[in-house]
């Protein structure tokens, strides 16, 4: 697979078009919980023991993380894609919204 690496946050996430759910996900992703993924893979870049790389196989996209930009993307995911809200609040919210509709 012939992967597009970026480091831009915002061209990362403009390209994926993510739903509530794939959101949370990729918040999952950025705080290293890989045991939470199933769209995302996380893995340390090659030649450098700091660098953090997520994929997003479907689309063939990846961002890469220095370790600063690792630290600080979770917060931004939730300023920029979460409404301001902590990743927990966001999907209760998102997760409630989506049963109502349903009923």
């Amino acid at each position: 697979m012939e992967y597009n690496f970026t480091k831009d946050f915002s061209s990362f996430v403009g390209m994926l078009d993510l739903n509530w759910q794939e959101i949370y996900e990729l918040y999952q992703a950025a705080i290293g919980n890989t045991e939470a993924l199933s769209i995302f893979k996380v893995e340390k870049a090659n030649g450098s023991s700091d660098d953090t790389i997520i994929f997003f196989p479907a689309l063939e996209q990846a961002l890469r993380l220095t370790p600063s930009a690792k630290d600080f993307f979770p917060e931004w995911i939730e300023k920029n894609l979460m409404d301001g809200l902590d990743a927990e609040t966001f999907r209760g919210i998102k997760n409630a919204e989506e049963n109502h509709k349903n009923d």
